[in-house]
C-alpha cells in the first residue's frame, strides 16, 4: 500500500476516511526522509491532528522517527480530538486478525500477535493505563496536557509515585516525537523541550552512543511561538484543493457589538445565542456560547435550560464545557449526545430542536467542536482566533452567524473598560468585510489579516497589543535537572516548584488545588488523631487516580470547605453527638503522596474561620491534593464544586455494579486502574475473588481483635496492571525462574533496540542478579513464601504488610552483585550501570537507599554483612552521581526504564497465565 491508501483506510476508523490532503502527503514524506519539521503552521480545522495517523505510518514503514508519539495539548477540561484520533488507529490496527497489510504495519511498530497499539490518555480505559510504558520496544501513543506531560520530563510526574518517575522521565526524553498542539498558547513549554532536546544531544562525557533523541514538532494557526527552524504550511497544491479550499473561505459573518453594560453579560449572550437558534428558513442550528468567566457560563446554561423547556424541548438540549470539572464527569460529556452534535454529528432536522453548548475557555483549544452559530464575549485576540475556528468548521456553504459582545467586566473602572475594549476589538474590526458588510471571520479572512499585519506596522501593533504576552520564563540548566531526578529524595534544597519551567510566571494566575473526595479514610473508628505514617502507607497503597481529581483555585477550595463544614456540624454541634466528620475528615497530601496535614472537622472549621489562619491554610494547600470525607458532600452535578450540594458524590472507593455512564467507578474501572478499597469483616473469609489480590489491610474497626473490621487494597493482576513488578501475584514462582524471565526479556529488548553486544550482555547480567537479595530467609519469611521450594521471588499470600524493617530487597541484590565475576569482566562504565540498575529497579539508589542489609542465610557466604550496609549505600549515591554526569539525566533514567520494562513484562507474563486452582 502506498501512504494515500494506508491513510485512507487507517483514518476511515474515525469516520473521516479520505486520501490525504497535499501538506500531509508533504509531511509523510519529510518523515520518511528523517527530517522532522519543527512547526507545521496549518489553519484550524484543516486536520492537525492527523500528524499522529502520520507518524504512525511513517514509523510502521521503517522511517527514522522516534518511536513514542507524545501529543500535547494545553486545556485539562476535556479530552481533545487527539485522543479519538488515537481509539481510531488502536482499532483500525487490530490486534492481528487475518489482514497481511494491516499485519505489516503491526510488525512495523514492534507490535506481537494479539497486542494492540499502546495509547494511553486522561480518558476512560486508557487513563493512566501506563501500557505506553510497558515495553521500550513498542511503538505507542501518550496523550497529555502541558502538566501532565512537562511534570515527568522534569521527574516530578504529577500524580506519579517517586518510584516510576524515572522511567517516565527517560522514555518521553528519548526516543519520542512531542507533538505541541496550538503552541501558541504554551510558549514557555515549547522553549522548555527544546532545551531538553538540546541538552540531550550536547551530552558530553561518556563515549557510547546516546540513546534515541527527543524531537519535538509545534502545531499552531498563528504563526506565534516557532520562528526559526523548518516550518510546513500549506502549498499552492493545498490552497487549490476543493475541501481545503471550502473550510478556507467557508463564511462565518462577524457582527461586533459594544454594550454599555446596562445588561447582564449573561443575559445578553444568552438572548442572542436563543435568537440564532434557528436559520432563516427554520432549520435548528447548534449554537456555540462562549464566556470568559464559569459562572457566566453557568448562568447562560440555567436559562437557556428554562428557555427550551418552555418551548417543549428536552433541557439538556443545552450542555457545558468548562475547566474546574472532576476528571470523572468530563469523561462522561463525550459520550453525552447533545455534546456530539458540536463534534461533527448528524446534522439536524426540523424535528430535531435546536442544540446549545456553553463554553469557557476549556472549549477554545483542543477540541473538534463544530457548530453553525456563535455568541461570545470579546477576549483576547489569539484566543478569538480559535473560538472563530470552531464554527462552520467542515467548511458549509451556509453562513454561520457569529456574535460577540464586548462589555465591562464587573467592577472594572469605566476608563479601564474602555481602554480594554478598544485594544482588543481593533484586530476584530480591521477583518475584511463581505459583500453585505458584516466582518469576514472566516480562515481566509484571519489568514489576510495576518498579510497585513505583515507589512502594515500599525496593524501589527494593534495584534500584538490585543494578544495576551508570552510570560516570561526561567532558563533551564543541568544543576536544575539533576536535582529534580534525585527522586529518591523527599526534600532537596535545590529543587524548586517545576511550574514556572512548564508555564512560565503567570500574572494573574490565581493559585490551584486539587480536590478528591473518598469514601474510606485510613483511620479506625474512635480514633481521635491520625496517624501520618499510616495515611502514607494507605495512599501508597490506594494512589489518587487522574479521574477522581477537580482542580480549582484555592480561594473556591477554602469557601467550598468553610461552607460544607458549617452546614455538617450544625446539626452534631446541636445534638453534641460523635459523628465521623467531627474527627478526621480532609486530609492534605503532596503531588508524591506524602502527608502534610490532616483535620478534624471542628479544628478546620476554627482555623477557616480565623482570617490569619485560614490565608496560611490557602498557602498550605497550593498545588496540592485535599482529599475531603465524602460526607462532607460538594460536588455538584455536572463534577463541579458546588458549596449548596449535600449529597455525598460517587467516589473511586464506592459501591460498583451495574452504574449508568460516567455515574460512578465501574468494576471494568477499577481493573483498568489496577486497585479496589473495601471495608472487610475480619471474621469472615476475606480471599480475594479472581485476579485481585490482597495488598496491604488497616485495622478499621474498634478493637485489635482479629474480628476487628479491616481496610482492605487488592490489586489487580492480569498481565495488564499498571501497578508495576511486585511480589505479590497470582501464583508463587521460584527465584531462579523469574531472574530467568527478566533476563530472557532483557535479551530480547536489547535486541530490538539494536544495542551493542557489550550493553547487551551488561542488561542481561544485570536481569540475572536483580532479585538475590530476594534469596536472604528474612525477606523470605516476611514475605510468607512458603517453606518448600526455596527461594521464592513471587508469592501468593494472602495480603498484609510484609515486615521487612527497612530493608530492601535490591539493596541486598546489589551487595550480592559485587562478587558477580561475571560483572565485574564487564568495561567499567557498564559494570558501574549494571550495579545501578540492580539498585534503582525499584525506584530507589536516585541517590538514597534504606541502608539496611539483614543476616544472609547459610548458603550466601559470598554476600556482605549487615555492617556493610552504610559504606554499600554511599557508594550506591556515588555511583549514581558519576553516572548521570556521564549519560545524562534523562539517558541514564532511560536505561532504568529499559531494565524495569523487562521486570515489569517477566511479572505481567507470570499475571497472564491461567489462574490457579480454585482450594477445595
Amino acid at each position: 500500500m502506498d501512504f494515500g491508501s494506508i491513510f485512507q483506510r487507517l483514518t476511515s476508523e474515525a469516520g473521516a476516511a479520505r486520501q490525504p490532503y497535499p501538506w500531509q502527503s508533504a509531511l509523510f514524506q519529510a518523515l520518511q526522509n528523517g527530517s522532522i519539521p519543527t512547526a507545521l503552521d496549518i489553519p484550524t480545522g484543516l486536520g492537525k491532528t492527523s500528524v499522529i495517523a502520520i507518524w504512525l505510518i511513517a514509523r510502521a514503514l521503517g522511517a527514522p522517527v522516534p518511536r513514542r508519539l507524545a501529543y500535547v495539548v494545553d486545556r485539562r477540561a476535556v479530552v481533545d480530538q487527539a485522543t479519538a484520533e488515537a481509539e481510531a488507529l488502536v482499532r483500525a490496527l487490530g490486534s492481528g486478525e487475518a489482514d497481511n497489510d494491516l499485519n505489516a504495519l503491526r510488525n512495523g511498530l514492534g507490535l506481537a500477535d494479539g497486542d494492540t497499539l499502546p495509547v494511553s490518555t486522561l480518558r476512560g480505559q486508557f487513563a493512566d493505563n501506563r501500557r505506553w510504558s510497558d515495553d521500550p520496544t513498542v511503538s505507542a501513543i501518550v496523550v497529555g496536557t502541558v502538566d501532565m506531560i512537562g511534570s515527568r520530563l522534569l521527574f516530578e510526574g504529577y500524580g506519579v509515585s517517586a518510584r516510576r518517575r524515572p522511567v517516565h522521565a527517560g522514555l518521553l526524553a528519548c526516543d519520542t516525537l512531542v507533538v505541541l498542539d496550538e503552541a501558541h498558547l504554551c510558549v514557555p513549554f515549547l522553549a522548555l523541550l527544546q532545551q531538553i532536546a538540546g541538552f540531550r544531544s550536547g551530552r558530553t562525557g561518556s563515549t557510547r552512543p546516546l540513546p534515541p533523541p527527543l524531537a519535538v514538532m509545534a502545531l499552531t494557526a498563528t504563526g506565534r511561538g516557532h520562528e526559526g527552524g523548518t516550518v510546513l504550511g500549506l502549498s499552492a497544491a493545498d490552497e487549490a484543493h476543493p475541501q481545503v479550499r471550502s473550510r478556507l473561505v467557508a463564511p462565518k459573518p462577524l457582527e461586533l457589538v459594544v454594550s454599555d453594560g446596562g445588561t447582564a453579560l449573561s443575559d445578553d449572550l444568552a438572548e442572542r445565542a436563543w435568537a440564532l437558534r434557528h436559520a432563516d428558513d427554520g432549520t435548528p442550528r447548534r449554537v456555540l456560547i462562549y464566556a470568559d468567566r464559569r459562572d457566566t457560563a453557568e448562568k447562560i446554561h440555567r436559562r437557556l435550560a428554562t428557555s427550551l423547556q418552555k418551548e417543549k424541548h428536552p433541557a439538556d438540549r443545552v450542555q457545558m464545557l468548562v475547566g474546574a470539572r472532576r476528571v470523572k464527569e468530563r469523561q462522561a460529556l463525550a459520550a453525552d449526545p447533545t455534546y456530539g452534535l458540536f463534534l461533527g454529528g448528524r446534522p439536524l432536522t426540523p424535528d430535531d430542536g435546536p442544540a446549545f453548548l456553553v463554553a469557557t475557555s476549556a472549549g477554545e483549544v483542543g477540541v473538534d467542536l463544530d457548530a453553525d452559530a456563535m455568541v461570545a464575549d470579546l477576549v483576547a485576540f489569539e484566543r478569538m482566533v480559535q473560538r472563530l475556528g470552531r464554527v462552520n468548521r467542515r467548511g458549509r456553504d451556509r453562513p454561520a452567524p457569529i456574535a460577540v459582545v464586548a462589555a465591562p467586566m464587573p467592577k472594572e473602572k469605566p476608563e479601564d473598560a474602555a481602554e480594554r475594549i478598544g485594544r482588543l476589538r481593533r484586530p476584530i474590526e480591521a477583518l475584511r468585510r463581505t459583500a453585505d458588510g458584516a466582518l469576514d471571520a472566516s480562515i481566509e479572512g484571519l489568514r489576510d489579516l495576518r498579510r497585513r499585519a505583515a507589512i502594515d506596522p500599525a496593524l501589527g501593533q494593534a495584534i500584538a497589543a490585543a494578544t495576551s504576552p508570552v510570560p516570561l520564563r526561567p532558563e533551564l540548566s543541568r544543576p536544575l535537572v539533576e536535582a529534580w531526578a534525585m527522586t529518591s529524595l523527599d526534600e532537596h534544597t535545590g529543587r524548586p516548584d517545576i511550574r514556572p519551567w512548564l508555564r512560565g510566571w503567570e500574572e494573574d494566575d490565581e493559585p490551584q488545588t486539587e480536590v478528591i473526595w473518598r469514601q474510606l479514610l485510613p483511620w479506625r473508628h474512635g480514633e481521635r488523631l491520625a496517624d501520618p505514617g499510616l495515611i502514607e502507607r494507605f495512599f501508597e497503597a490506594a494512589p489518587v487516580h487522574l479521574s477522581e481529581i477537580l482542580e480549582i483555585p484555592v480561594s473556591q477550595a477554602t469557601a467550598l470547605l468553610r461552607k460544607r463544614l458549617a452546614a455538617v456540624l450544625k446539626p452534631a454541634d446541636a445534638a453534641d453527638t460523635p459523628s465521623l466528620l467531627e474527627r478526621h475528615c480532609v486530609i492534605l497530601l503532596d503531588q508524591k503522596g506524602a502527608t502534610v496535614g490532616h483535620w478534624a472537622a471542628k479544628a478546620l472549621r476554627d482555623v477557616l474561620e480565623d482570617d490569619g489562619k485560614r490565608k496560611a491554610f490557602e498557602r498550605q494547600i497550593i498545588g496540592k491534593r485535599l482529599v475531603l470525607q465524602a460526607d462532607l458532600g460538594g460536588l455538584g452535578e455536572h463534577g463541579l464544586a458546588s458549596d449548596a450540594v449535600a449529597d455525598r458524590p460517587a467516589t473511586l472507593d464506592g459501591e460498583t455494579g451495574d452504574l449508568p455512564a460516567g455515574k460512578g467507578w465501574s468494576e471494568a474501572d477499577l481493573q483498568a486502574i489496577g486497585y479496589r478499597v473495601r471495608i472487610v469483616d475480619g471474621t469472615a473469609e476475606t480471599e480475594p475473588e479472581g485476579r485481585w489480590r490482597r495488598d496491604a489491610e488497616f485495622r478499621f474497626g474498634e478493637g485489635d481483635d482479629a474480628a476487628s473490621e479491616r481496610l482492605v487494597v487488592d490489586v489487580w493482576r492480569d498481565g495488564r496492571s499498571g501497578r508495576g513488578d511486585r511480589a505479590i501475584s497470582l501464583r508463587a514462582q521460584s527465584l531462579a525462574e523469574h531472574q530467568a524471565w527478566v533476563a530472557a526479556e532483557a535479551e530480547r529488548i536489547a535486541g530490538a533496540l539494536g544495542l551493542a553486544e557489550d550493553q547487551r550482555r551488561m542488561l542481561v547480567l544485570a536481569a540475572t542478579l536483580h532479585d538475590e537479595g530476594k534469596r536472604r530467609p528474612f525477606w523470605q519469611d516476611a514475605m510468607g513464601a512458603p517453606r518448600a521450594g526455596r527461594p521464592f521471588a513471587k508469592t501468593a499470600r494472602r495480603g498484609g504488610n510484609p515486615k521487612l524493617d527497612g530493608y530492601r530487597h535490591e539493596f541486598g541484590s546489589l551487595a550480592s552483585a559485587l562478587g558477580n565475576a561475571d560483572l565485574a569482566a564487564l568495561p567499567a562504565d557498564l559494570h558501574d550501570l549494571a550495579l545501578h540498575l540492580i539498585a534503582a529497579h525499584h525506584g530507589h539508589a536516585r541517590p538514597v537507599i534504606p541502608a539496611v542489609l539483614p543476616p544472609a542465610g547459610p548458603s550466601d557466604a559470598a554476600d556482605l554483612p549487615p555492617s556493610a550496609a552504610e559504606p554499600l549505600a554511599r557508594a550506591a549515591a556515588l555511583r549514581f552521581a558519576h553516572l548521570q554526569k556521564s549519560w545524562g539525566a534523562w539517558d541514564l533514567a532511560w536505561w532504568e526504564a529499559v531494565f524495569r520494562a523487562a521486570d515489569c513484562r517477566a511479572s505481567a507474563r507470570l499475571d497472564a497465565e491461567p489462574l490457579p486452582p480454585e482450594k477445595p
